[in-house]
């Protein structure tokens, strides 16, 4: 029995040992809603809390109306939001591997207008007296003059923010594009499309290209790691076992 326990401690400081060293990404991944409707899970993306963009979401088996998204940002406060508009769940806490399973929802802000009433300056007769009106929208501000003249119009500005390229289908790789700004235009809208070809890996042994690909994953080399230490500390225990009994079949032996 207190062998066993002795293995356990081991087995769960050497788990605990490669958590800390190891620095994985967490997940998150739900149901997701714009404007109170289903909507594609590749509109997500995750940011730090400086606004500083960390990855794009993907629609995962589930199917329309559901995300996942991967965020290497652990022990780090992010930022989930749709389509550039942040989620109404607020800042979320990214633990350390963690898979975290979080419904998101959020609303395109509503057009508002703002009018502030000019004076008519004097006794009401004079028409070059008084402030302007102005009317604020999401995309335009536009000011209009109480005393007449020019109308003027100040125009929202784009910022486009993009997913990686798509893998290579039928001659074509997509991204998808959305403005962060939300202007409703689309003047400086990047290409979501292009033409593509696909290139041919370079030859390799399957196995070996195999194992380049999960060593390249934090989680499978940490997996590595314990069950290697498992193996090892078996066959430390199997020779000793095999050292006692030959020392004691040698007493034996001995006294005979």
């Amino acid at each position: 029995m207190k062998k066993n326990m002795n293995v356990f401690a081991f087995l769960a400081s050497l788990f605990l040992l490669v958590n800390i060293s190891l620095a994985l990404p967490c997940a998150f991944f739900g149901e997701v809603k714009l404007d109170g409707a289903l909507t594609n899970g590749t509109y997500v993306a995750a940011y730090y809390t400086n606004g500083t963009f960390i990855s794009q979401g993907v629609e995962p088996s589930a199917g329309f109306g559901h995300y996942s998204i991967a965020v290497n940002a652990p022990g780090e406060n992010i930022m989930l939001k749709i389509k550039g508009i942040a989620i109404d769940q607020g800042t979320q806490f990214c633990e350390n591997g963690e898979p975290n399973y979080l419904d998101i929802s959020a609303s395109t802000p509503a057009v508002t207008t703002t009018t502030t009433p000019g004076s008519s300056g004097g006794d009401g007769s004079s028409s070059s007296g008084g402030s302007a009106a102005t009317t604020t929208t999401i995309a335009t501000t536009t000011t209009l003059p109480s005393g007449g003249g020019v109308t003027t119009t100040t125009v929202c500005q784009e910022k486009w923010k993009c997913s990686a390229w798509s893998a290579c289908r039928d001659g074509i790789e997509t991204r998808l594009c959305y403005d962060e700004n939300m202007c409703g235009t689309d003047l400086n809208k990047p290409f979501e499309s292009q033409p593509c070809s696909v290139q041919e890996a370079p030859s390799a042994n399957s196995i070996t290209a195999l194992l380049i690909g999960a060593l390249s994953d934090p989680l499978t080399v940490a997996i590595i790691i314990i069950l290697i230490a498992i193996i090892l500390y078996i066959l430390w225990k199997i020779t000793k076992q095999k050292k006692t009994r030959a020392g004691y079949n040698y007493s034996k032996d001995k006294k005979k």
